[in-house]
């Protein structure tokens, strides 16, 4: 009997010790997100739309923290995502819908929204730049309603 609770207890041990590199970014740490530069945003995104990675690796499994900055009058058309997602809107204006609203939602800074995943949905600039936070698992991805609106099709 204490063979095998000793076997389940090294089991248990090496099973922590392997998942330690996926709790590597789990730290805590402060970050300054005006030092982090905005680079060109990933190529699933219209052109003009920028990011910062605050946490995490858009594109690799696990949590993740980005903010997008979207210039005025920006639209990312119909899309679903396979993973459930948050966005919170820091600064500017934007409208937000999805195919269960009767209208769309007007976002001020601060609003909030949760998706899960596979929900249609659709968001848009006013005459002024917004920045979105968005806080997911990745990997992220998109899929857009109408091949047409993805930017990266060959059209």
């Amino acid at each position: 009997m204490r063979s095998i609770i000793r076997s389940v207890c090294l089991a248990l041990g090496i099973a922590m010790l392997a998942a330690t590199p996926a709790l590597a970014g789990s730290e805590f740490r402060i970050t300054d997100a005006d030092g982090i530069e905005w680079q060109s945003g990933p190529g699933s995104l219209p052109e003009g739309a920028q990011m910062k990675v605050l946490a995490g690796d858009p594109g690799a499994e696990g949590p993740f923290v980005v903010r997008f900055r979207f210039p005025a009058d920006f639209k990312v058309a119909w899309h679903t995502h396979p993973m459930t997602e948050n966005l919170t809107l820091i600064s500017g204006a934007a409208k937000h819908e999805t195919k269960m609203d009767e209208a769309p939602t007007d976002l001020a800074p601060g609003d909030f929204i949760h998706l899960p995943k596979n929900t249609a949905h659709k968001v848009w600039t006013l005459d002024e730049p917004a920045v979105l936070q968005l806080t997911a698992v990745g990997p992220f991805e998109i899929e857009y309603l109408d091949p047409a609106d993805d930017p990266r099709s060959d059209d």
